[in-house]
């Protein structure tokens, strides 16, 4: 309990001092967050059924940590910080289709590449120079949230809610952040996709936990 409040209380001043513009605040804060998530997988107790998901959970969350110090040391390191999240999202998926066996869907991962392809072609003038990590970020979170959905339709947990829904905010989080990548959006852009980043790194830590 005292890990989440911790975790909460260290989101909420990251997204806030994004808000007032206090970027070296909000930098300090983002991290802090991620090393929080990461704590407390380690402290707490996970069931063995659980135990390989959160130890793929942790090592996605190191990827995403080593890629936010990357982006925030210098927006000039933007493509090996989106490399570097691409790792992330495969750690991701790794925690959630070790998790599914037998029949997959196919029709998920036609509608999330459609839904991508759209988002891809709208925000394409964005994305000058960024283009190819774009693709490759969007492929390996569609396979994380496609991951996700399966263990979801498989699954009537409390657990698989929150994967679901967690993976489902990061990749709509991270399409938003690369087609803002050269633009100064307005501040409550920016408190929507930090909201929106904090809480999916949340749930999906929240999910191998249950």
């Amino acid at each position: 309990m005292f890990a989440w409040l911790a975790v909460g209380l260290s989101g909420a001043v990251y997204v806030s001092a994004g808000w007032m513009d206090k970027n070296r605040v909000s930098a300090l804060f983002k991290l802090l967050t991620v090393i929080l998530l990461i704590a407390t997988l380690l402290v707490q107790d996970i069931s063995e059924g659980q135990s390989l998901s959160a130890k793929w959970v942790t090592a996605g969350l190191l990827m995403s940590l080593i890629g936010n110090l990357i982006f925030i040391l210098s927006e000039r390191f933007y493509q090996p910080a989106v490399f570097v999240f691409v790792v992330a999202s495969v750690c991701y998926s790794k925690a959630f289709w070790g998790q599914v066996s037998g029949p997959l869907s196919l029709w998920l991962p036609a509608m999330l590449y459609a839904a991508f392809v759209i988002l891809f072609l709208l925000g394409l003038p964005r994305l000058s120079g960024i283009a190819l990590p774009v693709v490759l970020l969007g492929s390996g979170l569609i396979h994380m949230t496609w991951g996700a959905a399966e263990v979801w339709m498989r699954q009537d947990t409390l657990s698989a809610h929150y994967a679901c829904l967690g993976a489902s905010l990061l990749f709509f989080c991270c399409v938003g952040h690369a087609f803002k990548h050269e633009e100064q959006p307005a501040r409550k852009g920016n408190v929507l996709l930090d909201s929106t980043y904090f809480l999916s790194q949340s749930l999906i830590t929240a999910s191998v936990l249950m």
